[in-house]
């Protein structure tokens, strides 16, 4: 096996995660003590309404991703630049058809008065918006190189990219944060960390694979409509991560305000380190599922998804009674005083844990553009888990998120695996011996000690 490739992926995801991770636990503090719980609260809202526009992806830049790498493994550069130019220059056409169409909306309607967000003047809600309308559009274009740089065997230098874009992010929100500045100068800031990245990727990412470069003058619609039955299976998964992220917040805030949503986003930011963890590991090994996939490497195929599910069952008991135990001291430290109860720390460490494993048993299919119906059970399921909050948030309060989403992802756990073991051939009996060999490979690539084979 080659371990190369895993072990700077690894490298380059930990790095992400770490600027990550560390970057929320200094910011949620800083947030709080600068602008308090109630106009933090109204950050979050508003954020959460222009990320939506991400979903105009359509799935698209998965479905590109995999099949650039698939096609220039198997030789077929003209099929990958037609259909990498094509996605570029449409979904373009479409973002910045949806920055438009948004800007009418902004206008001319009173979003800030519909979200109470009352510590922003009308013109200061403007800015903020479409200064977060354009932040999440720009993903949208940035994802169509992640398959260039998967293709070249350089994805860890596409994450790294990422991972410092982040980092950059961070330093600039608490800068501005200790400068007393507000939401309008927090989101333009956040709006021209992300252009960087944008272009330094667009430079960067030329001459990578030989024959693939952005041409305005190459790729048809033709092409761009191909990549649509196989984006929009990818598509559900944006909305049902829509509904769980932004969607939960908007609920929340409707049925309990945004004491509540603060509460939430806490013990969120934390248990959310380990599905951080698992989204590392994912990123990780995708691009090596791939390649595995388009040279009909079954034994590497299984062997790896076994081991990153073996994996995350292991890390993931532990942090669930790590997250009972502590969290709710960890939670009152690091906000200084936001309260969250050991009953919702748990439960949201366990919807953690479970949407990982989720995440990991789907990964194979994933990798292989196999999805099937998977995409459209997930949504199913994502509507069920939101309607279960609605129904239930009276009782349990903060904890009915994690208690509803931590029941819908074990359902679809076991439905992504049932689908990767038809995938594979795999017996269910045959997969476990898998999971030995996996988790070997994965440390020895993470580790380094015995270099490639």
């Amino acid at each position: 096996m080659r371990m190369a490739g895993v072990r700077s992926n690894i490298v380059a995801v930990v790095y992400g995660m770490a600027v990550l991770v560390i970057g929320q636990a200094a910011l949620v503090p800083l947030f709080l003590r600068m602008w308090g719980p109630v106009v933090y609260g109204q950050w979050l809202v508003i954020s959460a309404v222009p990320a939506y526009l991400a979903l105009a992806e359509l799935g698209i830049g998965h479905a590109l991703g995999n099949l650039l790498a698939i096609s220039i493994a198997q030789g077929r550069i003209v099929d990958a630049q037609n259909k990498f130019n094509a996605a570029f220059k449409y979904q373009g056409l479409i973002g910045a058809a949806l920055f438009f169409l948004f800007c009418g909306m902004v206008v001319m309607l009173p979003i800030a008065n519909w979200l109470v967000i009352g510590s922003l003047s009308p013109n200061g809600a403007i800015v903020v918006l479409l200064s977060l309308v354009v932040y999440s559009i720009l993903p949208i274009q940035i994802g169509c190189f992640s398959g260039i740089y998967r293709a070249a065997s350089l994805y860890h230098r596409y994450l790294l990219f990422q991972g410092h874009a982040r980092l950059l992010e961070v330093i600039c929100t608490a800068v501005l944060l200790i400068s007393q500045c507000g939401m309008v100068e927090i989101s333009v800031a956040l709006l021209a960390v992300r252009f960087l990245w944008f272009l330094v990727v667009v430079f960067d990412s030329r001459g990578r694979v030989a024959g693939l470069r952005v041409r305005w003058d190459e790729g048809s619609w033709r092409e761009f409509s191909s990549l649509l039955p196989v984006g929009f299976g990818y598509f559900a998964f944006p909305i049902g991560n829509a509904l769980i992220n932004q969607g939960v917040v908007l609920l929340v805030n409707h049925l309990g305000g945004v004491a509540a949503v603060v509460e939430l986003s806490v013990g969120r930011q934390v248990c959310r380190f380990f599905l951080q963890l698992t989204s590392a590991i994912s990123a990780a090994v995708h691009p090596e599922l791939t390649l595995a996939f388009a040279r009909g490497e079954r034994a590497r195929l299984l062997a790896l998804q076994a081991g990153v599910i073996a994996v995350v069952v292991v890390i993931g008991g532990v942090f669930v009674v790590a997250c009972f135990i502590i969290g709710p001291g960890l939670a009152h430290w690091w906000t200084q005083g936001v309260a969250v109860s050991a009953v919702t720390f748990g439960l949201l460490a366990l919807e953690a844990v479970t949407a990982g494993l989720a995440n990991v048993s789907l990964l194979l299919p994933w990798a292989a553009n196999r999805l099937g119906s998977l995409p459209y059970c997930y949504l199913a399921l994502q509507v069920l888990s939101i309607t279960a909050v609605a129904l239930s948030f009276s009782l349990w309060r903060v904890g009915a998120v994690g208690l509803a989403f931590t029941l819908i992802n074990c359902a679809f756990g076991v439905i992504a695996v049932r689908k990767m073991l038809r995938l594979t051939s795999c017996r269910a009996a045959e997969f476990p011996g898998f999971g030995i060999a996996g988790i070997v490979y994965i440390m020895r690539s993470s580790f380094g000690r015995l270099g490639a084979r």
